[in-house]
């Protein structure tokens, strides 16, 4: 038997849609818009299909779900798949930090050359070279893929031996992402970021401010004592840029990993209606 659909005016149920359309035009004088259902306002944590009641969300988990509705989402999932969204991610979350350090950059009238001076921290790449800032990119941006992988095996691991973690950092709904998102921006500011400013980025950027003025005439120790002054005026926007960044960077990771998650939530909810009508045939 179908689920029946209620008329909101009188309670009157019908089979379907379209018969509860023309009693509600015939009987009622209302409009289509008014005698549609409410919006959905229930989502299945198995498929992520919506429902507007409760109880019409539990009948579904009884009938579409073997065992009802799992209390963990987490363990409904590849996470072999999730690490492919968690590096997407990573790659779109790094070239959204770029995007951001270079607007500081920019602002404070600096040239495009920070990502150069990381590579320059990390490997040795000199930053005067035509290539610098192009390899600099490239570091940074395999930096935020392994980042954005071991986010993700971090976070599913613990959500797949947690159902309390899973709740807290394993959601499906927008607002619950984006708290996921900024929370995970946070922590790689502080365990990432911060030591990478502060033991590679600023004092490379120092040697190279040191080197530029020295190029206009001025003596070694006079130049680094104005380095030391111009990096000192630019730290607190610097800083709040680098802050900035990584918060962009966790909302696009954990957009894209989500995204992963209720796509194959939803997939795992088409298998398990297609293999219950398979039983209810046989």
């Amino acid at each position: 038997m179908t689920d029946q659909v209620e008329c909101p005016k009188c309670g009157a149920k019908f089979e379907s849609q379209a018969a509860l359309m023309e009693h509600a035009k015939t009987t009622h004088s209302m409009s289509a818009s008014a005698a549609a259902p409410a919006p959905a306002k229930f989502a299945c944590p198995a498929c992520g299909m919506d429902f507007p009641t409760q109880a019409a969300l539990e009948l579904h988990a009884k009938t579409m779900h073997m065992h009802g509705t799992p209390s963990n989402p987490a363990r409904s999932v590849r996470p072999a798949r999730l690490l492919a969204w968690g590096a997407l991610g990573g790659i779109i979350g790094g070239l959204g930090l770029a995007g951001v350090m270079a607007v500081t950059g920019n602002l404070l009238g600096l040239p495009v050359t920070m990502l150069a001076v990381i590579a320059q921290a990390m490997f040795g790449v000199s930053a005067m070279s035509s290539g610098a800032t192009a390899e600099g990119l490239g570091i940074h941006l395999l930096s935020s893929v392994l980042i954005g992988i071991v986010l993700t095996v971090v976070v599913v691991g613990l959500s797949r031996a947690s159902a309390g973690f899973s709740k807290a950092f394993f959601p499906t709904s927008g607002g619950r992402i984006v708290s996921a998102g900024l929370l995970g921006g946070l922590l790689v500011f502080l365990v990432f970021g911060l030591p990478l400013m502060f033991l590679a980025l600023v004092p490379t950027m120092h040697t190279l401010v040191t080197g530029m003025i020295e190029m206009m005439g001025a003596s070694p120790s006079m130049a680094s004592s104005m380095a030391t002054t111009k990096l000192n005026g630019w730290m607190p926007s610097i800083l709040s840029g680098f802050f900035i960044g990584h918060l962009v960077y966790g909302l696009l990771l954990a957009a894209f990993v989500f995204a992963g998650v209720r796509l194959q939530l939803r997939a795992a909810g088409r298998s398990a209606t297609a293999r219950r009508a398979r039983e209810s045939s046989a």
